[in-house]
């Protein structure tokens, strides 16, 4: 019996423990590896809250990196090259976002965690506007995240993680701008044929 892909819904990556509001990242079933690093260091000004807030980062960027990625496969073999491009783009960029909290957390002598990641939806008949959308759904969510992160940093008075946060949301305003942007033209122009084309020239465009 043929499987069916898997859909963009999140699974429950994480819990949040009511004692801190921060994720647990141990658990092998849930997306990140089994063996954990032991959380020893010598900085005061980094906290065990912090390093799961900023794993559980890394696991998120890199995730939106694969769902980026399905995405990209899936439009360059319907024939949408700009549209490929660009969603290649995108994923590569959530890579980066990874690396920001990698490179905070070996600032402060903590080694990051290298998550296990689920497969992404991989199937999107609802063709070019459903990426869109779904794109669009997807940075609400990431910037939801973040805004919690950057809750909990001023809750400690960790104003270096607090800015870090704001990096992040600066980096969000700019990924709904871009999604709002494409949902803008396919609600004034529509969805025919003809329209997904000029759409996915211009997508060439901005991937360059």
């Amino acid at each position: 019996m043929e499987q069916k892909p898997r859909m963009l819904k999140r699974p429950e990556v994480v819990k949040m423990p009511a004692s801190t509001g921060v994720p647990a990242i141990d658990k092998p079933s849930t997306g990140t590896t089994k063996e954990t690093p032991d959380f020893k260091t010598i900085n005061p000004l980094i906290t065990e809250s912090c390093v799961e807030y900023l794993n559980y980062r890394i696991q998120q960027e890199e995730y939106s990196s694969r769902i980026y990625m399905a995405m990209n496969m899936w439009l360059d073999e319907k024939g949408f090259k700009g549209a490929a491009a660009l969603w290649r783009k995108y994923s590569d960029e959530e890579l980066t976002h990874a690396d920001i909290a990698r490179k905070y957390l070996l600032a402060f002598g903590v080694q990051p965690l290298t998550p296990r990641l689920d497969q992404p939806q991989q199937d999107f008949s609802g063709s070019l506007p459903e990426i869109v959308q779904l794109s669009y759904e997807h940075e609400i969510e990431v910037s939801t995240q973040i805004k919690k992160m950057a809750d909990h940093a001023l809750g400690m008075k960790d104003h270096m993680l607090y800015e870090l946060c704001l990096s992040y949301l600066k980096e969000q305003v700019e990924e709904h701008d871009k999604m709002q942007t494409w949902l803008d033209k396919l609600k004034t122009f529509g969805t025919d044929p003809l329209a997904l084309r000029f759409l996915d020239n211009d997508m060439a465009e901005v991937a360059g």
